[in-house]
């Protein structure tokens, strides 16, 4: 068999003698050797680990050269990567070697001086297999697409597509091939009728992606044993006929209800009389038994269809097969189940690599997915630039958190992308590493403009004192962090299974200026001591050229090859860390895996509290996780704080739970294994004892709003609603930002102050606000209810939320205050809180009303929590819909304005009165 590089050489020196370049010499032009001169030619052999980089480089640097890659098989399709770069002419050629001779037939030459000719770059894919599907796409040419052998890629199809190029092309081909041909035409053609003999209809309805997910890896399975399928969502079809063979994939919404893209589809069955003879079919149900463990609501919603479509004549393929969340792997356990069943039943031919092929990569646990990645390297530097699709591969999504970038899609238009048969509208979020919340004017511009013109036009304040962009598509991406990063900020650590970068205080009037500064300068010393040091970040997304071996710094930080601290592995789960500085609690000190609170005595910053073990996410219904608040390990001097961060890592690193990511926050260590346990483990690290704890008292956690004044300046605080920056808010913080008259100040409680601003500067400061409706004062636009809510980003973006939260909040707490103002309340601060999910990013739990959604336009309500945000919340309520929080609410409100003592708030009203009991233990937060 002749060998890749020799195939490679006589490419080369066939070019060579037909352009008569001498400099080829008749051997491969590696991309070091070749000049890169305008009408040059380079040969290389496919390797997917350097081509798509290679490419990348090729069709940004060089306008005119042309490019050829030799291979037989390609993982990943580098003709469609090419044809992503806007102005490439691309095509493919057909290599038949015999001993060693290559034969070039007309065409060869044609495409050869199609490319040449053409002005701009050129990509041309030189394929050893017989019968590959040859093609040329030039973008200056009236129609772009000119198929003319061999038998379409799903790859290729889904490109033009996207590229609105398809119907043109079925047109060719038919007149090319005549009705009924084979190959590309008649392929496709067929497989954008009507169902044919054959045809697979695979239905879904999924609300977080995973019944989505089944149902995608199911169709490209069948699709490469060579039959026609068809995916949509099932209420894309609930007027379609039933009959053939049908896959249906649910997931299972609230009590055993449709998610919202099946319903309808679900009304129209349950009421159907007509019988289905005609169908065949099998089900696939997606549950948890620990959210929902009764059988009449565990996996509910597809066990209900499959009796339905049996009752009505349909002849299941196979029994029903449920997916448990609970397996080891998850949903895909039940689904590896489903898959081998149905390609035994079906009689698919594929090979037991079609899956990996669909999937593009093999899924990985989260703890497989960060030893496989050398340091969280992945295969980012490819898949980022891989421009065939717009996400990247799921170990490679595990990788890039711990960078601090979430992969996400848009969910309002999957329904939409469906039925035009394109994949989600995926894009990336990114949360900037912003220790302590602090921003200059020069930094705002910068994530302002990223926001203006690479991802959605606003900017999202997070719980963790940040910025957060969203919608940033994938080519973006690079380009979007080096902005960032010229900015003197970067995303390192922000996300994932490390130490997250660390909060702090952010009422300027907490204490003197001199001693805010200090607290933030120990805030950045436990930051930067945790922070991983592998030098990932930078390789991926700063460096242009081949990486140094030497060390170097970008951005202040020095990246080193190996993870001290951390190991391959980095920690079972992410790890969250602040600093309060009493009286304030804006941080929620008692979430934190590990709190430092400011012990100021005598005008002097003496050393930290230090408190391990809190953290608030849990899962419905599931008692074995719980929000649990933080406990007091003890005192410790201000120079030993970063050293006790490290070693609580440390112990947590080695004794965390990694074979069950519910159960792996640091909580569940010390809840496990009980505080005075994990003392000990910290103080032999240390190599010293914690002193008793020292008096301290929280008196606020709520932002201020309006004016303040101390030794530094003035300073503003602006309420932001649900931290939602945009609109005319936004014009009106960007004209802010161009003047530089003021600092920026992110806030945990999703709030801004504008700090250090000059006497002379105010009145400018004030004119801005009034001219952009920005609110910095207490009046009718502000209320109690409203200056102490906030909300999780949740849909459309978040991939885990069951229903709405940011959108939803602002007209609920409308709605409320109209209840608030009728007793006499609506400037009383109630705390009120909403997430999506119960992975808590809003902390709900430490609400005096908690909302947590459970499925569209349904969560459960929590009470009780005070509002210093020292103790949590319990279920009150569950499953209820907007009417019902009102009729749960409106009461209480009306009891606590009439019989309230003085000075005593909304949540401790509560428990005295007996509505809900105080939340003492972790697991009461589950009883009612």
């Amino acid at each position: 068999m002749v060998k890749h590089s020799e195939v490679a050489d006589l490419v080369a020196d066939k070019i060579s003698k037909w352009e008569r370049v001498p400099e080829l010499g008749g051997g491969v032009v590696t991309r070091e050797q070749w000049n890169g001169a305008d009408g040059s030619w380079a040969v290389g052999v496919y390797d997917p680990q350097t081509t798509f980089d290679t490419l990348h480089e090729f069709l940004d640097k060089q306008p005119r050269a042309r490019y050829v890659v030799v291979g037989q098989q390609f993982d990943k399709d580098p003709g469609v990567h090419a044809m992503e770069h806007p102005g490439t002419y691309v095509a493919t050629l057909e290599v038949v070697v015999d001993g060693r001779e290559l034969t070039a037939d007309d065409r060869f030459y044609e495409v050869l001086e199609e490319a040449r000719d053409y002005n701009g770059p050129a990509v041309l894919i030189a394929i050893l297999h017989e019968r590959p599907f040859l093609y040329r796409y030039n973008p200056s040419a009236e129609q772009a697409f000119t198929p003319d052998s061999g038998t379409m890629t799903s790859i290729i199809e889904s490109f033009l597509q996207r590229e609105e190029q398809l119907v043109l092309f079925v047109k060719k081909e038919k007149e090319m091939a005549g009705e009924g041909a084979e190959g590309a035409a008649g392929a496709l053609a067929a497989g954008l009728g009507s169902a044919s003999e054959g045809e697979v209809t695979v239905l879904y309805a999924s609300d977080t992606g995973h019944a989505e997910e089944c149902a995608r890896k199911m169709s490209r399975i069948i699709k490469l044993a060579g039959r026609p399928v068809q995916m949509k969502t099932m209420n894309s079809a609930k007027d379609a006929p039933l009959q053939g063979l049908m896959l249906f994939v649910t997931s299972t919404a609230g009590k055993g209800e449709f998610p919202a893209n099946g319903t309808g589809f679900w009304e129209n069955l349950e009421s159907r009389k007509e019988n289905v003879e005609g169908l065949t079919f099998s089900t696939l149900s997606l549950g948890d038994s620990k959210y929902w463990p009764e059988p009449e609501h565990f996996a509910a919603a597809g066990r209900r269809l499959h009796q339905k479509l049996t009752d009505l004549g349909g002849t299941p393929l196979l029994d029903i097969t449920i997916s448990d969340e609970q397996d080891p792997d998850g949903y895909r356990t039940g689904f590896s189940v489903w898959e081998k069943e149905l390609r035994k039943a079906m009689s698919l031919k594929a090979g037991d690599d079609a899956g990996a092929a669909a999937d593009e990569a093999p899924h990985k646990t989260p703890e497989q997915a960060k030893y496989d990645s050398n340091y969280l390297r992945g295969t980012l530097a490819t898949s980022l630039r891989d421009r065939t699709t717009g996400g990247i591969p799921q170990p490679d999504q595990v990788v890039i958190k711990h960078h601090g970038i979430y992969q996400q899609d848009d969910r309002d238009m999957r329904a939409e992308r469906q039925a035009l048969g394109l994949e989600n509208a995926f894009s990336f979020m990114i949360r900037v590493r912003q220790t302590a919340g602090d921003g200059n004017a020069a930094q705002w511009r910068a994530i302002d403009e990223i926001a203006s013109t690479l991802g959605k036009p606003n900017l999202k304040i997070t719980t963790r004192q940040t910025w957060q962009l969203q919608g940033i598509q994938k080519h973006n991406l690079i380009e979007s962090v080096r902005m960032i990063q010229r900015a003197c900020m970067d995303s390192i650590a922000a996300c994932g299974d490390v130490a997250r970068m660390v909060c702090c205080t952010s009422n300027p009037m907490a204490t003197t200026p001199a001693l805010m500064d200090e607290c933030i300068k120990y805030t950045k010393e436990i930051h930067d001591h945790c922070l991983p040091k592998t030098r990932a970040w930078h390789e991926i997304f700063i460096l242009d050229d081949a990486v140094p071996n030497k060390k170097y710094k970008v951005g202040g930080s020095t990246p080193f090859e190996e993870e001290p601290l951390y190991g391959k592995t980095y920690l079972p789960r992410k790890f969250k860390m602040g600093v309060a500085i009493p009286p304030y609690n804006d941080v929620d000190i008692y979430t934190h895996d590990v709190g430092f609170i400011a012990i100021i005595e005598n005008n002097q910053l003496k050393g930290f509290n230090v408190i391990i073990g809190g953290g608030l996410g849990y899962t419905h219904n599931n008692r074995a996780t719980f929000p649990r608040l933080g406990s007091m390990l003890g005192f410790i001097e201000k120079d030993k704080a970063k050293y006790v961060a490290e070693m609580v890592i440390a112990v947590q690193r080695d004794h965390g739970c990694r074979s069950d990511r519910k159960h792996a926050r640091l909580k569940y260590t010390v809840h496990d294994y009980g505080i005075d346990w994990y003392r000990a483990q910290v103080e032999d690290l240390l190599g010293a004892k914690f002193e008793p704890a020292r008096p301290f008292e929280f008196t606020e956690r709520a932002d201020p709003i309006g004016w303040m004044e101390n030794a530094a300046g003035h300073h503003l605080g602006i309420y932001v609603e649900e931290g939602r920056v945009a609109g005319r808010e936004k014009e009106g913080l960007r004209k802010l930002a161009d003047r530089d008259i003021c600092k920026f100040r992110m806030t945990c409680n999703q709030g801004l102050i504008l700090t250090h601003i000059k006497t002379e500067d105010k009145a400018a400061v004030e004119a801005i606000m009034e001219e952009h409706g920005i609110r910095y004062k207490r009046d009718e636009r502000v209320s109690g209810l409203r200056s102490a809510s906030n909300a999780c980003s949740a849909l459309p973006l978040c991939p885990l939320a069951f229903s709405e939260a940011e959108r939803y909040l602002p007209d609920l707490v409308s709605l409320l205050e109209a209840e608030a103002r009728r007793y006499g309340l609506f400037d009383e601060q109630i705390s009120i809180r909403m997430t999506g999910c119960p992975n808590s990013c809003g902390r709900p739990e430490m609400a005096e009303i908690g909302l947590v959604g459970r499925a569209p336009g349904s969560y459960n309500l929590y009470l009780g929590g005070d509002h210093l945000g020292t103790r949590a919340n319990r279920i009150y309520k569950e499953g209820l819909e907007e009417a019902q929080i009102i009729e749960e609410v409106s009461p209480l409100l009306g009891k606590y304005a009439a019989n309230r003592e003085p000075g005593e708030r909304f949540g401790n009203f509560l428990v005295r009165s007996g509505v809900v009991k105080p939340n003492n233990y972790g697991p009461d937060f589950h009883d009612f």
